[in-house]
């Protein structure tokens, strides 16, 4: 199976996930994110453990999806995998699954919840993440979870940019602070 993951072949036809590769704001702030740092790590580790197999092998940056039906890679990749030891696969299949989980998918939500996935540890809001709110009632109520109700309340009728400022004051002073919508299980606003 994780040969096939890796060298689709068959009936087989998997593929990263592309939600982070992006050319805009949000792409280089993901990109500088302490969570891109140690999975390009890990993803490097992992290409060293398949370098054997994957010598000379198309497609992509990532460790999954490569050939498009190509029995030959995928027997090539499945050999050397017989010769890790079972904690080296594993942790090709940690990566690969984790290339190739669907981003906002109920499936990356529930393994989330399952594994209890912290987002702060890896994630602190940045001048992108201020930049891209947009939305008043929304920005309003991370205020209220992060500086509580009453100051939320001391800003409903004030400008967005308004608001904008006292949340990015507010998760300066807070190390903890996520969002709801980006916790395991995700909350609402």
């Amino acid at each position: 199976m994780i040969a096939h993951a890796i060298a689709a072949s068959g009936n087989w036809r998997v593929s990263p996930d592309h939600a982070g590769v992006r050319a805009d704001a949000i792409g280089e702030s993901l990109a500088k994110s302490a969570a891109h740092a140690v999975f390009a790590d890990e993803a490097k580790a992992v290409k060293a453990l398949l370098a054997p197999a994957l010598k000379g092998t198309p497609n992509g940056s990532g460790v999954s999806g490569r050939g498009c039906g190509d029995d030959d890679t995928t027997v090539k990749v499945f050999r050397h995998l017989l010769t890790l030891k079972d904690k080296e696969v594993a942790r090709i299949a940690a990566l690969v699954m984790a290339e190739t989980l669907a981003s906002g998918s109920a499936v990356t939500d529930a393994f989330g919840k399952h594994a209890s996935v912290e987002a702060r540890r890896h994630w602190a809001p940045d001048p992108a993440f201020f930049d891209l709110l947009r939305d008043r009632a929304s920005t309003s109520a991370m205020l209220a979870e992060v500086a509580g109700k009453k100051e939320a309340d001391r800003l409903v009728s004030a400008k967005l940019k308004d608001i904008k400022a006292a949340l990015t004051a507010a998760a300066a002073k807070s190390k903890n602070w996520c969002p709801g919508w980006m916790r395991f299980p995700a909350k609402g606003l």
